[in-house]
């Protein structure tokens, strides 16, 4: 089989084959427009795109700087209100320093002045310290001599006479003033006149009184050489009595006690004092411890006379109404007389001569 075309149809297919070229360019031609439209529309929405991008950026970036310039000016606000309230506190802290120092100034300008009139006071006070400082301690020495003669003329209390003219030698030798010489010669004189004397232990004395007086109540009585019941505590109780005899035998043995007792013959070879009852007990020891009280205050006082009246009432007393032949009650006795043998009437000397002559020398140091 011939597959080869009939001459007269070269023609039509030869344009049939530039149809299709034609056709061909046509498309191909239409299909790089669309490429280039499409990569034309591709680039221009990319570049805008970009450009919306790097214009939105772009915005942000001004609204920071415009937030920055924003606050930038906030802060430059701060800044200057900061500089002004410095500037205030500045100018209020030198006012404050300057009303500081001001009074600083004052006050030691005013301590200043102070001082120097302290100083001046306290030069003074030397001054008067040194002129007076004698006048004192004779004063004093003044008193001490005084004190020697009042307990030596109310008390007779000579050793505490002589421990003052002690001290007085003692003040005036520390003042060592050659015009005092002969005050503390009458001193030294009165001072040998009262060691002479008997020494009396007034304290002793006193203290063995008060012994005695705690003795008393134990003391055996004269008549029946029993306390009084209710004293010693050993006192029959009258219901317990009552209780165990009845009324008729107690009414009984009483009719014939006091019948027993009408009439009564002893033989005695002097008066006997009749028996005490309790209170009248008691009334013997009260008035032997006020007895010897008194005493005891007399001694104190240095009244001699009643200091013996009061031993030898005392002791009156006690032979009147005590068992004397009991041995407490001659130590009793025995220190009555012992205490009454002090030599309370002794002639005590005056120290009055040293207090004259010292205030001889103080009336004339005050004359100067």
């Amino acid at each position: 089989m011939n597959n080869e075309l009939p001459t007269h149809d070269a023609p039509a297919a030869r344009l049939s084959a530039v149809a299709w070229m034609a056709l061909a360019a046509l498309v191909v031609a239409v299909l790089a427009a669309i490429a280039a439209g499409y990569a034309w529309y591709q680039s221009a929405v990319t570049a805008r795109l970009e450009a919306g991008d790097q214009r939105g950026v772009v915005e942000r970036v001004a609204d920071g700087f415009d937030d920055v310039r924003q606050a930038q000016a906030g802060f430059e606000q701060r800044f200057d209100a900061l500089g002004e309230r410095l500037a205030a506190l500045e100018s209020e802290s030198a006012a404050a320093l300057e009303q500081a120092s001001r009074e600083r100034r004052d006050a030691l300008a005013e301590i200043r002045s102070e001082m120097e009139a302290l100083s001046a006071s306290v030069e003074q006070v030397y001054t008067d310290l040194g002129r007076s400082v004698d006048t004192w301690m004779l004063e004093e020495v003044e008193q001490l001599l005084l004190l020697a003669n009042q307990r030596l003329a109310l008390a007779h209390d000579a050793e505490l006479a002589a421990t003052a003219l002690d001290l007085a030698d003692a003040k005036l030798a520390e003042i060592g003033d050659p015009a005092l010489v002969p005050v503390r010669e009458r001193i030294a004189n009165e001072r040998a006149a009262l060691a002479a004397l008997p020494r009396l232990d007034v304290e002793g004395a006193a203290l063995r009184l008060a012994s005695l007086m705690e003795t008393v109540s134990g003391m055996p009585l004269a008549q029946d050489m029993r306390r009084p019941e209710w004293e010693s505590g050993d006192a029959p109780d009258e219901a317990s009595s009552a209780a165990e005899t009845g009324g008729v035998e107690r009414f009984a043995r009483e009719v014939l006690d006091d019948l027993g007792n009408l009439v009564r013959v002893r033989r005695v070879d002097q008066a006997r004092l009749p028996k005490l009852t309790p209170v009248q007990r008691f009334l013997v020891d009260e008035n032997l411890r006020m007895k010897l009280t008194a005493a005891q205050l007399a001694l104190l006082r240095g009244n001699g006379a009643l200091y013996r009246q009061s031993l030898q009432g005392a002791s009156d007393w006690a032979q009147r109404y005590l068992h004397t032949d009991a041995e407490p009650v001659r130590q009793l006795l025995e220190a009555l007389d012992q205490l009454a043998a002090l030599p309370l009437d002794r002639d005590v000397p005056s120290v009055d001569g040293s207090l004259a002559q010292l205030r001889e020398v103080m009336s004339e140091r005050a004359g100067q």
